[in-house]
């Protein structure tokens, strides 16, 4: 008999405080989808971003690498094809990978290493600011389509 295959689900979210949820001990919020995955799987009780921006962090969440390493300091900072990340390990280990929602990557490697994508892909949310750029340059400030800077 073949070994089942495996579930691995990574929940990552933006301005979700552990607290707001069943499992944690909130007393009014309900979550008992969370709930059940929590009892029945692992969660993390001590986990730290390695960045205060949100697609940094996520970069460096699926590389395992600091920003620094990776040159993903802000947002509208490609992730380079050629940095490995889990989804793609867990790939080339026969296990297919699925991106849900957001990850706000940028420039030509959108995916993440991930098989499936259930995301906007090549969303023209943020302008991609060149790797060969130096840092000096990229502090210029970065547009959102047709609006105003953001960053002066």
């Amino acid at each position: 008999m073949p070994p089942s295959p495996q579930n691995l689900l990574v929940i990552c979210s933006d301005q979700h405080h552990p607290l707001m949820t069943g499992y944690r001990g909130h007393p009014y919020v309900q979550t008992p989808n969370l709930d059940r995955l929590a009892e029945e799987g692992t969660h993390f009780t001590r986990a730290y971003c390695n960045s205060p921006v949100c697609t940094p962090s996520r970069m460096s969440f699926i590389t395992g690498k600091y920003v620094h390493q990776i040159g993903t300091w802000m947002i509208g900072f490609p992730l380079e094809r050629a940095e490995m990340t889990w989804a793609r390990r867990l790939d080339q280990a026969g296990m297919p990978t699925t991106m849900l929602g957001k990850m706000d990557f940028c420039g030509d490697y959108q995916d993440g290493g991930f098989t499936n994508h259930r995301i906007i892909h090549h969303r023209q949310a943020w302008s991609q600011i060149p790797p060969s750029e130096p840092w000096s340059a990229r502090m210029r400030g970065y547009t959102r389509g047709d609006k105003p800077r953001l960053v002066r």
